[in-house]
């Protein structure tokens, strides 16, 4: 039964994670958050959350799309609090690349972290930041 709680628990947070942002949106994740999401949505699941597109910060290929912008796409990161995600994630947001950010981190995130992003932000484009406590895979 504890397993069952586990996997609606991270269902109920991925899915009022992607709600919370109207229109299509694109999901930036890395290799860990992307098995944590598979492991309780599917793809046509995702999609009925007009998610349509998934991204993996952790790919070089994420950075070598420079020029191209998706103005129309709001992007929701869900990522690990990791140094190399908040690297990845400052990268992006120099040059960013969608209209909005919606950033979520699945865990505790530090300060100076949140100093760096802001600092990255030029643009303006991130709207919020929430630790979503979801840092488990679920089976």
């Amino acid at each position: 039964m504890a397993a069952h709680s586990a996997v609606a628990g991270v269902k109920e947070y991925i899915q009022a994670m992607v709600d919370r942002v109207s229109g299509m949106k694109v999901l930036v994740l890395d290799t860990d958050t992307k098995g944590i999401i598979s492991m309780v949505f599917s793809q046509s699941d995702i999609l009925k959350h007009e998610v349509f597109l998934t991204e993996c910060i952790d790919n070089e290929a994420f950075f070598a799309q420079d020029g191209d912008k998706i103005q129309h796409m709001s992007a929701i990161c869900l990522l690990r609090p990791t140094n190399k995600n908040f690297l990845s994630l400052a990268r992006e947001l120099k040059s960013p690349r969608y209209n909005e950010y919606h950033l979520f981190f699945t865990n505790v995130v530090q300060r100076y972290h949140l100093e760096q992003l802001a600092c990255c932000d030029n643009h303006e484009v991130v709207q919020q930041v929430q630790e979503f406590f979801a840092d488990i895979f679920a089976i």
